[in-house]
């Protein structure tokens, strides 16, 4: 995957998707807002319209099993409606049952000690 530009990342934790009435845009305002954003909605409008947006999608696999393929197809549509922005899905992969349009499948493992101590040496 491929950043274009300088993006803006948002962090949405999945496990809101509780009910069949969550819009992510909405959500993503309510991020702005706590960020303290005073135009959060307009601003997120604006964003999401000039691709400006790095969209973290966190823990597909804490999604009610029965909204799981509503939320799919939201986050499928919402992606469709605003394909100029970054978007990223996460999930356990023992849980993953599905794959998105428009999405890279990656698997990332797990550090084993050595890495850890090498990647951990980047920030001393």
């Amino acid at each position: 995957m491929k950043i274009q530009g300088e993006c803006i990342p948002v962090f949405i934790e999945l496990k809101e998707f509780k009910g069949e009435t969550l819009n992510l845009k909405q959500v993503i305002a309510k991020e702005f807002k706590t960020c303290g954003f005073l135009a959060a909605e307009d601003f997120t409008a604006s964003m999401l319209d000039q691709g400006k947006l790095l969209v973290l999608l966190d823990g597909l696999d804490e999604v009610p099993t029965h909204n799981f393929n509503w939320a799919i197809e939201h986050i499928e549509d919402f992606v469709d409606q605003y394909d100029q922005n970054s978007f990223v899905v996460s999930c356990r992969i023992a849980a993953y049952r599905s794959s998105f349009r428009r999405f890279t499948d990656v698997t990332i493992t797990e550090f084993d000690d050595e890495q850890i101590e090498q990647f951990g040496s980047h920030f001393l």
